[in-house]
């Protein structure tokens, strides 16, 4: 009968961590939608945030910051200092995700109003 290895600690945080990259209550939706629009690796996206590769699941785990809360700056700094990050660079990095969706939650409507007002060229149909 041959025994089942179990994964250490960090493998199953990992493997967590993972998982909810695409949950935006987690750190982990920001950051691999940061690492992913810029094409960094995890190491790299480490070093941009000056913490330790093996703390970038420790802060993926975390809740993310409310962008339009009175007390984000506040909530930045206390999840950085609970995973090594730099708080400026993080809270740049996820104030540019929150741009960055918002920009395409808008971009669909956006872009059919902007169709939709442009002037009809000289054959007097509209334009599409």
């Amino acid at each position: 009968m041959s025994r089942r290895r179990v994964p250490d600690r960090e493998a199953l945080l990992a493997r967590v961590a993972a998982r909810l990259a695409g949950n935006d209550f987690f750190l982990a939706a920001a950051l691999e939608g940061y690492r992913v629009e810029h094409g960094l690796s995890e190491a790299e996206l480490a070093a941009h945030l000056g913490c330790p590769p093996e703390q970038l699941t420790r802060l993926a785990l975390c809740r993310q910051p409310d962008d339009g809360s009175p007390s984000f700056r506040e909530e930045v700094e206390q999840v950085a200092h609970f995973s090594g990050a730099d708080p400026v660079k993080l809270g740049v990095l996820l104030r540019e995700v929150a741009a960055i969706q918002a920009l395409r939650a808008g971009e669909d409507g956006a872009a059919l109003l902007a169709a939709r007002d442009l002037p009809p060229d000289d054959s007097g149909e509209e334009q599409p």
